[in-house]
């Protein structure tokens, strides 16, 4: 009998606890209805361990409204895509917020392409074109992806905003912040959030859940919520030089420890080579930092972190390019002889490791990228020579 006794007595405790936990978390107050759609990214790049993370986060922006989830109230969609768009749920299949939870915690990972204007053109036709579409609503999307859409997502992009739908984007990691900043609502800076790891993707869920509820027509009640850690602004590049840059930043608010610093070289189609990511950490007191051993000639994209006690503080971000090698000066050809050509230049004014020189007979091509050419417009010249320092 002790032992029943003691049994119902840490339930009750248990489940109390579990209510008291419940309570105390975030809620949109004075919403009554609103359409939101979830569209995800299950591409490849994702990897299932990151998935769970994207999960987590969806599951902490709709826990907001799950009190007033319903076919009259808020209704929640949610798709997944990536060669092709999959529907997890629409409107009509779940009929509450423990529904739509559980619905989310069992969604399976896609895997393949990051297709995000098909998922943006699916949404805006089988969810915000669809004739069972309430127009007198509030309409949300809201677009998770961590990498660069590999179709246009301008047309399905502009159609949704002309559906009246506000559309949020929430980048991760390789996204492409200008592309979400271009297709999302205006002002992009209230729309389009990014961090650079998903490890530090719940640190988003503050800001993404206080502005959905504002635009639904409510208000975010959150008594016991700490506020949000603020982050650098104002990214400046400066001092670009062919191996290095200096950045600096407007500081942080509040108690800041520190910054972290990762800057990552940009491929030819714009997207970050992510085994080539660096960091360095920067001290609480200092608002920049010299970037070196870079790529001559290539794009960066740098991030800064605040770094507080206990959580990770929002970050900026922005692209710099390091300065292209210069060529030999004056370069000519001092004397042809038959067989033999003597060669002249004027060297760069910084240090060499030497120079390659390459040439060939004039009736075959030549192509050495950033390199002086010399013969290919001298008619007395038997060859093309091609000569650049190393």
């Amino acid at each position: 009998m002790k032992m029943w006794l003691m049994l119902v007595a840490v339930t009750q405790a248990v489940l109390i606890t579990s209510l008291e936990a419940q309570s105390q978390k975030a809620m949109c107050r004075n919403v009554f209805a609103a359409d939101i759609v979830y569209l995800v990214d299950g591409s490849s790049s994702i990897g299932r361990v990151n998935f769970e993370e994207v999960k987590d986060f969806i599951e902490a922006t709709i826990h907001p409204f799950v009190n007033v989830i319903g076919q009259s109230a808020v209704r929640v969609g949610l798709v997944q895509y990536s060669d092709d768009p999959r529907v997890e749920f629409s409107f009509e299949d779940h009929g509450n917020g423990s529904q739509i939870l559980t619905a989310i915690r069992n969604l399976r990972y896609k895997g393949g392409n990051t297709r995000t204007g098909a998922g943006l053109k699916y949404i805006a036709d089988n969810f915000f074109g669809s004739v069972r579409l309430r127009r007198s609503v509030p309409k949300i999307a809201i677009l998770i992806t961590d990498g660069k859409s590999q179709d246009n997502v301008d047309r399905p992009a502009l159609k949704l905003r002309s559906q009246d739908v506000k559309l949020f984007a929430v980048g991760i990691k390789n996204a492409d912040k200008k592309e979400l900043d271009d297709i999302t609502s205006t002002p992009a800076k209230e729309y389009s959030f990014f961090v650079n790891d998903f490890k530090i993707l719940r640190t988003l869920t503050p800001l993404v859940s206080r502005r959905v509820c504002s635009i639904t027509g409510g208000a975010l009640d959150a008594p016991d919520a700490t506020q949000v850690p603020g982050g650098p602004s104002s990214l400046i590049f400066s001092d670009e030089g062919f191996e290095s840059m200096r950045i600096r930043w407007t500081v942080a608010v509040g108690p800041v420890t520190g910054y972290k610093v990762q800057y990552t070289p940009l491929n030819a189609l714009g997207l970050p080579i992510s085994a080539e990511l660096r960091e360095i950490t920067v001290r609480a007191d200092e608002s920049s930092a010299l970037l070196q051993g870079l790529k001559p000639a290539t794009e960066y994209v740098v991030t800064v972190i605040a770094q507080y006690a206990n959580s990770i503080g929002e970050s900026t971000s922005g692209k710099g390019r390091t300065k292209t090698l210069p060529g030999v000066l004056n370069f000519r050809v001092a004397k042809a002889e038959r067989f033999k050509l003597k060669l002249a230049w004027k060297p760069p004014s910084f240090p060499l490791q030497g120079y390659r020189l390459a040439y060939r007979p004039r009736d075959l091509v030549l192509t050495v990228e950033g390199c002086a050419l010399k013969g290919a417009q001298d008619e007395e010249l038997p060859v093309i020579v091609a000569f650049c320092p190393l």
